[in-house]
């Protein structure tokens, strides 16, 4: 939406594929459904996950209302790699540039690596293990805020009249403002501090059954088990397993499900995997980003005036490729869109199309640029 143009008014030439959005417009396009989804956030985060709890502003001291920052609701459809819809999920978030970074030591928070994912899935072919993803629901939400960490957050106004419609008992707690003040207990989404305490309190758990991370890589983790060895992948709440023998993963469900609850599983041939479907074959495993595909042609052609190329090449290793053509002219609309686009190939090219990356040249130290 920036690279587009204005925050506030979007550029018309634009195409803008968003699966997130606010619960006003979330209120527009699916009514009921909306709601529910506002609703079940509030439940999750005041009642099963107890991360929030609604404070007096009046009983708090000068200090505690400084630290008070603000909150948003998202909405987000969410889709599986191969494009199909899954569910639309409500997000409640805190405003983490309010906090004072300061205060904290360590904020550490590593994902596995792109390179480790795909070699240990070249090794998992290799060795004909079998695959699983686990997604550990609410996953930052399952940390703790440490004791002396005192965190504030205001729920606005028309979010707060949804809360007390669902929560009645909530209602001594409204503001002036209609607004209400909670005290955040657990590692909620948009703080600064959330993502690794989020990290210490998984990598902990499974140290503590067995795993050893990798020392050129934190989030590859293994495990030996007798003759052989189980390997899981972190990032953030996708687990990414994989064994000779699929006890190993049943197992390591079974853990994970006992400590948090709220676990998702898919196995089996085919399933998503940090936005890329991953299909299981006897002889290879194949890696495919339809559904995002799809969503870059729609974002570059389906643009008014974006009907045709801004330019064409038969092969991104033409000679001519970094030459401007004397007299071409490109509009900001037009060169907005090029160079979003080409990030979104990048994106893709290091994943699943490494076809489409320039070929390596003498004038080009790294291939990371792609064809258009």
């Amino acid at each position: 939406r920036i690279a587009a143009g204005s925050r506030k008014k979007p550029d018309p030439h634009y195409h803008y594929s968003l699966t997130q959005f606010s619960v006003k417009e979330g209120l527009r396009r699916h009514g009921d459904f909306a709601k529910k989804a506002t609703v079940s956030e509030f439940v999750n985060l005041f009642q099963k996950k107890k991360a929030l709890v609604p404070v007096l502003k009046k009983n708090l001291t000068r200090g505690q209302l400084r630290k008070v920052i603000r909150s948003s609701m998202f909405l987000k459809e969410k889709f599986d790699a191969f494009g199909n819809f899954e569910k639309l999920k409500g997000r409640l978030v805190g405003d983490g540039r309010m906090q004072d970074r300061n205060l904290y030591q360590n904020l550490k928070s590593p994902t596995g690596k792109l390179e480790s994912i795909i070699l240990c899935l070249l090794l998992a072919c290799k060795r004909k293990q079998h695959l699983g993803k686990i997604d550990v629901g609410g996953a930052y939400l399952n940390a703790k805020i440490g004791e002396g960490d005192e965190v504030f957050m205001e729920i606005q106004r028309n979010i707060a009249d949804i809360l007390i419609e669902a929560m009645p008992e909530l209602e001594g707690y409204v503001t002036e403002k209609g607004t209400i003040i909670v005290q955040i207990k657990k590692a909620l989404y948009g703080l600064v501090q959330s993502a690794a305490l989020w990290y210490d309190e998984l990598s902990t758990f499974l140290k503590s059954q067995g795993f050893k991370p990798n020392p050129l890589d934190p989030c590859v983790m293994n495990k030996v088990v007798g003759a052989r060895m189980i390997t899981i992948i972190l990032y953030v709440d996708d687990i990414l397993i994989m064994s000779e023998h699929k006890e190993d993963i049943g197992r390591l469900i079974k853990v994970l499900t006992d400590k948090w609850e709220e676990v998702t599983v898919e196995t089996g041939k085919e399933f998503t995997y940090l936005g890329t479907g991953v299909t299981v074959r006897d002889d290879h495993i194949s890696l495919s980003m339809g559904k995002y595909i799809d969503d870059i042609l729609a974002s570059y052609f389906g643009a008014e005036g974006a009907k045709t190329s801004i330019r064409t090449y038969s092969t991104p290793a033409a000679g001519d490729l970094f030459e401007e053509p004397e007299g071409e002219l490109l509009t900001e609309s037009m060169k907005k869109r090029f160079h979003t686009t080409v990030a979104m190939l990048l994106y893709l090219s290091k994943r699943t199309r490494i076809d489409i990356q320039l070929a390596r040249a003498k004038n080009v130290q790294r291939g990371y640029l792609v064809s258009l």
